[in-house]
């Protein structure tokens, strides 16, 4: 009887030494894909309007997160890390964990303080998924849903000039075919909520503009360039005039997807 409680203990012990085996070889043999290693990964933040960045590689990690005045210091001390095989997990020298969701081909999904990140290895796609999963559609459909109000508010060469020529404070808006920021887009929806409020508002195809025209908006204000690339950018460029005069310009930034700052129609 002893003898086979004794070979009982053996088994049991066996048993247990190799299941313990069987997990050491399961997650040991797990490791990070290295797919990702050494490649720049950008999300979008649609609240401040800058791309979060992470890099990669079998030794450390650089993950930033620009703010409007600075990088945020959540991750700055973060420099090396280890990979948790048992949950998939990046763990950090500054207390803080990444977990790997998932790997693709062109994006990662990452669990960061509790919240899904997908990244992506190129800016496009990865403010294009941002826009559509905020707003449920693409940045083209969006346009073409707000291309009315643009064409309602459209001035030619003649309108321009009697306009910044009135008594009237006027705003004017500029886009031409290098504006290819967000904001170009979302630029349509604050026009819309500008035409609700007041009639002085338009817009003007930059494609329209000629070298006789730029010299004449330099003559109403010297700081407005004599120079086709000052209204054809990026951003959208907004022009306030009165009897005259140009009197005041500025680029349309909004902060991310939040452009509630140029919502009141101020002049």
């Amino acid at each position: 009887m002893e003898n086979k409680n004794i070979k009982n203990a053996i088994i049991l012990m066996i048993i247990i030494i190799l299941f313990v085996l069987f997990q050491y070889i399961r997650f040991s043999s797990r490791t990070i894909n290295e797919d990702i290693y050494n490649k720049v990964w950008y999300k979008y933040n649609y609240n401040t309007g800058y791309y979060d960045t992470l890099i990669i590689d079998k030794n450390t990690i650089i993950y930033n997160r620009p703010t409007n005045s600075s990088i945020s210091e959540d991750y700055n001390n973060c420099n090396s890390y280890f990979f948790n095989k048992k949950d998939n997990s990046i763990v950090l020298d500054c207390n803080k964990k990444i977990k790997i969701l998932k790997i693709n081909d062109n994006n990662i999904n990452l669990l960061i303080d509790n919240k899904v990140n997908v990244f992506f290895n190129s800016l496009d796609e990865s403010i294009n998924y941002e826009f559509e999963t905020y707003y449920g559609k693409s940045i083209v459909e969006y346009k073409k849903e707000k291309l009315q109000a643009k064409e309602f508010i459209k001035i030619n060469e003649s309108k321009l000039k009697e306009i910044v020529e009135s008594e009237n404070y006027s705003k004017i808006v500029f886009i031409g075919n290098k504006c290819t920021s967000v904001d170009c887009a979302l630029s349509l929806d604050v026009m819309e909520k500008w035409i609700s409020t007041t009639e002085d508002v338009y817009y003007f195809d930059v494609e329209e503009l000629n070298e006789k025209l730029i010299k004449y908006l330099n003559t109403l204000n010297d700081k407005v360039l004599n120079d086709i690339n000052f209204y054809n950018n990026v951003y959208p460029k907004v022009i306030i005039s009165k009897n005259g005069k140009i009197i005041d310009f500025y680029e349309l930034k909004c902060n991310g997807f939040n452009c509630t700052n140029y919502y009141k129609n101020e002049f």
